[in-house]
């Protein structure tokens, strides 16, 4: 035992030095702070304590002022100090790691008894500002007042007893980061949310690369360490009481009760106490809580029994639901998320096919739950009333409810004979705000939910399920299971033996059936991840290096199959694709679905798949399957091979690897076959570099904008641009778009680029708007799959329209026929309002996918953007300019303008002109420019 446990000892942590660092910190701020609490030194010394962990370093800590500790650090008399924001003036004189500490809001404080509300800017008009030396919060703060057309006058505050001087008078308000610990004072406005560091000497390599070294390890390992520091030192001193502008004030005086309609069969969520018909439950005691903060009193009501539906006379709603059976109602953030699990009967046999009711009124995404679970049959009811009455009555296998409400389930009655497994979503629990009631609520509402903390919601949850179990249970069985208990003691000694016997077969049953879910994939009876990474680590104990392969296959353009003939053919091309492979296979060949339409094949070097065997696959798989001989289409495969040489490698790496090289190759023409070599290798670590920089590139405005010009090919006037994302690094270095855009769309962070262009851009049109442009052109930007389909897309478009108070009219939306493969009825919905609400919608690249002209009659967009690679000919061929003039034929019989990109030549223009394209965009014209040149260009034309 002892030999495995100092096995997972980190030989870099046995081996660090123990070096001794010095650390400079302003007490109070961030590093070191004074507490009541002994056990709580500050967010920078706890963090510092981690890092000695994989440094080994040793700590001295240095008080000192602000500008005592920037000259110490620049003279080298100490090691590091901080916190501080990253700024180009400072990286000259010091050193800064890429990852940095976390994040710190940049605040306006006033005394406690200031008579500054919440942002009140008539008053805040004329104040007398404190700030200190070399802040960088001051520049923060011109912006600010800029924004907010506030003229202020700024006072230099002391290095210490700034709520003194608060107090006092020397100024009315002091601004600083949110790591500053002040007594005594309240927050009255927020002006910016940036990351910070600590800075390193200069030229002291040896520091910064362990301290580099040991954050990129602690964000790896410890996901939420940043995040649960920062709410153990300052989430309870920034939640505090809700801070409310005056008006927002002066509507909670008007409103001091209102009404909430809640679900009265959602035990322990929300319901009504039958006995003396008050609301009880988590929701209730959570909205009691919200209720404190603001100085809100709230009576309960129930919704309609049976359906849960709204009767439309309450001023608040709590549900999961973001439409109300036509209530109108505006809508706060989430208040709570509510894990959910499917429920299942005990003796329930998982191996066979599986049917799982959903309620309609619990609002899940039903697409979401039926994509994670494609074998799983699902069952809509309007609701789930009785989650084991359904199950009784065997009308579905599963029922999927909230965990909550599972545990009530378990909990009385005779329901002890049901399972819960994890289906891995959460629901978001939010309050509709009826718009009888002004609008403002939803943002006091919102700052008073964001006022409680994690701990309290917690032992909201606990009192109402546990807590509330134990005492009920306790009494109900004293009280009426007297006998019973006491028959159960005589016994119990007697039964222990029978019972543990019970214990043993019921484990040993349900753990043959949880294999067979865990280890064989229901569509294709191949063997799932588990199972194959299981028989994988197995043949590689006596295998020799590069004597395996591992290959990841799939087929290309699968989700077209699914939307073209359906998800059920879509199946069958799986089930017949794995039965080749199985014929195919060799001994000690290992075969896998990870997911989708994603094969894995662990087998000897020597049997690698050959081109000719693909062929066989598509001709068996067209022959087998008479709808895709009938629409003519062969499927071809994309393939990534991983050898493997380093027997000691991590089988999930492995897989990586081989998904890797496959991705490398997807969307080529025909079969595509990659290998993972040291050159991916090196791209996964740039891609690495990329994910880790992303946060801090968006909140430094890193991402810039490129507009290039659209021109009217009669008039050869600008009647547009296209706004283009660039990304240059602080030292000039640039980001190709092909290296970030893929990997943002992986993860997500493409909402917040498109957001961020898209208000950009708003910005730009507003400046143009009063400078007296005119005509303004039109700009169009793009809007990715993952944005399209993200929640309150419309909304947020129109709050950011609203803000920067321009007209839609003058943006444009881009789409790519990718925005339609995935969910195309909601794309489409969405498209249609964003239409409605004035928007123009351009469908980018047409012509380099497989649906364009078909998409044309479901799609209503504005304009048709022709793919650039039918200009790939400096003269354009006899087929290039037919099919370029059949879809500008299509586009004017369908009332669409088209553009046509990627123009280089004179003759190209002529030909283009000829066939009637109305606009066009390429270096022929101009490549990208800025927004300076871009502006001469346009007024130039």
């Amino acid at each position: 035992m002892m030999i495995f446990i100092f096995a997972l000892i980190d030989i870099d942590y046995l081996y660090a030095s123990e070096q001794k660092i010095k650390i400079g910190y302003v007490p109070n701020y961030g590093t070191l702070i004074e507490w009541e609490d002994e056990n709580k030194k500050g967010y920078g010394y706890d963090y510092f304590d981690e890092i000695s962990k994989y440094t080994g370093w040793e700590y001295e800590y240095i008080p000192c002022t602000w500008e005592e500790g920037l000259k110490m650090l620049q003279k080298g008399e100490i090691d590091i100090f901080g916190p501080m924001q990253k700024t180009l003036e400072r990286k000259e004189i010091f050193d800064f790691t890429q990852a940095n500490f976390g994040y710190e809001l940049g605040l306006i404080y006033a005394h406690e008894e200031s008579p500054f509300y919440y942002e009140d800017f008539e008053d805040f008009n004329g104040m007398r500002v404190g700030v200190q030396n070399q802040s960088f919060y001051l520049d923060e703060m011109k912006s600010y007042c800029h924004k907010n057309n506030l003229e202020v006058e700024f006072v230099e505050a002391g290095s210490s007893n700034i709520d003194d001087e608060l107090r006092d008078g020397k100024y009315d308000v002091f601004i600083s980061g949110s790591l500053y610990h002040i007594p005594n004072i309240k927050i009255v406005g927020k002006i910016a949310n940036r990351p910070f560091y600590y800075a390193t000497s200069k030229g002291n390599p040896e520091i910064l690369e362990q301290l580099e070294e040991a954050l990129q390890t602690i964000r790896l390992n410890q996901v939420d360490f940043q995040e649960d520091l920062y709410h153990k030192y300052y989430g309870d001193r920034l939640m505090g009481a809700p801070t409310y502008t005056k008006e927002e004030l002066d509507i909670i005086k008007a409103y001091p009760k209102l009404v909430v309609e809640i679900e009265p069969w959602a035990v322990p969520l929300q319901y009504i106490d039958s006995k003396t018909g008050e609301g009880r439950g988590i929701l209730v005691d959570l909205l009691n809580e919200i209720g404190k903060q603001c100085g809100i009193e709230f009576e309960y009501i129930s919704a309609t029994h049976d359906t849960g539906q709204c009767k439309g006379i309450a001023d608040l709603y709590a549900s999961y639901h973001k439409e109300r059976y036509g209530v109108p109602m505006y809508l706060t953030n989430e208040i709570l998320s509510v894990p959910m699990v499917f429920v299942a009967p005990k003796d329930l046999d998982l191996s066979k096919s599986l049917t799982a009711g959903i309620a309609q009124l619990d609002n899940i995404d039903f697409n979401q739950l039926t994509k994670r679970y494609p074998d799983i049959v699902m069952q809509e009811y309007h609701a789930i009333t009785d989650v084991s009455e359904v199950l009784a009555r065997e009308e579905t296998d599963l029922a999927v409810t909230s965990l909550y409400t599972f545990n009530e389930l378990v909990k009385y009655g005779n329901n002890k004979n049901y399972l819960a497994y994890p289906t891995g979503i959460e629901l978001d629990v939010d309050l509709g705000v009826s718009k009888n009631l002004p609008k403002e609520f939803v943002a006091i509402l919102n700052k008073a939910n964001t006022s409680i903390s994690k701990d309290k919601i917690n032992s909201i949850i606990f009192a109402n399920t546990i807590e509330y179990v134990r005492a009920r249970s306790i009494k109900d069985v004293i009280e009426r299971n007297f006998l019973k208990i006491f028959r159960t003691i005589i016994l119990v000694l007697l039964m222990i033996e029978c019972f543990i016997l019970a214990i043993v077969y019921v484990v040993d049953s349900k753990k043959k059936a949880m294999q067979k879910v865990a280890y064989e994939d229901p569509i294709t009876g191949l063997s799932t991840l588990t199972k194959f990474k299981l028989d994988m680590a197995k043949a590689l104990e006596n295998a020799e290096p590069g004597e395996y392969a591992l290959l990841a296959l799939d087929v290309d353009n699968f989700s077209y199959i699914n939307n073209w003939v359906g998800y059920e053919v879509g199946n069958k091309v799986l089930q017949v694709l794995a039965r080749e492979l199985q014929v195919s296979a060799k001994n000690q060949t290992f075969l896998a679905r990870e997911g989708s339409d994603i094969f894995l094949i662990f087998t000897n070097i020597k049997d690698l798949i050959a081109p000719k065997v693909l062929d066989d696959y598509r001709k068996n798989i067209v022959e087998a399957i008479p709808e895709l001989k009938k629409l003519n289409h062969h499927p071809t495969f994309n393939i990534g091979i991983y050898k493997i040489t380093d027997l000691k490698q991590d089988i999930s790496h492995m897989i990586d690897c081989a998904n890797i090289a496959r991705r490398r190759v997807k969307g080529q023409y025909g079969d595509s076959i990659a290998e993972y070599t040291v050159e991916l290798n090196a791209q996964i670590q740039k891609q690495r570099q990329i994910i880790l920089e992303m946060e801090q590139a968006l909140d430094t405005q890193e991402f810039t904008i490129a507009l290039q010009p659209k021109v009217n090919l009669l008039t050869e006037k600008v009647e547009g641009a296209e706004a283009l994302v660039r990304w240059y690094r602080p030292n000039g270095e640039e980001v190709y778009p092909d290296e970030f855009i893929p990997l943002f769309e992986q993860n997500g962070f493409i909402i917040r680029l498109d957001l961020y262009m898209f208000e950009e851009i708003c910005r730009l049109i507003g400046r143009w708007q009063h400078g007296g442009v005119h005509p303004l052109p039109r700009v169009s930007v793009n809007i990715s799959q993952v944005t399209l389909l993200s929640d309150d897309l419309c909304e947020t478009l129109m709050e950011i329209i609203k803000e920067c108070q321009v007209s839609t009219k003058y943006i444009e939306l881009e789409l790519t026929e990718s925005a339609f493969s995935t969910n195309m009825e909601k794309a489409m919905q969405v498209v249609a309002k964003l239409k409605q609400l004035g928007f123009s919608i351009s469908l980018d690249d047409f012509g380099s996918g497989y649906s364009s002209f078909n998409m044309l009659k479901d799609i209503h967009v504005d304009v048709i953007k022709i793919d650039k690679e039918f200009l790939n000919h400096p003269v354009l061929t006899e087929n290039d300019r037919e099919i370029i003039r059949s879809i500008v034929d299509i586009a004017k019989v369908l009332k669409m303008k088209t553009v046509i990109e990627g123009v280089e030549t004179k003759e190209q223009v002529h030909i283009l002109r000829e066939i009637g394209c109305h606009l066009a965009q390429g270096y022929y014209f101009a490549k990208p420019l800025t927004q300076e040149d871009f502006e001469h260009y346009f007024n130039e034309k």
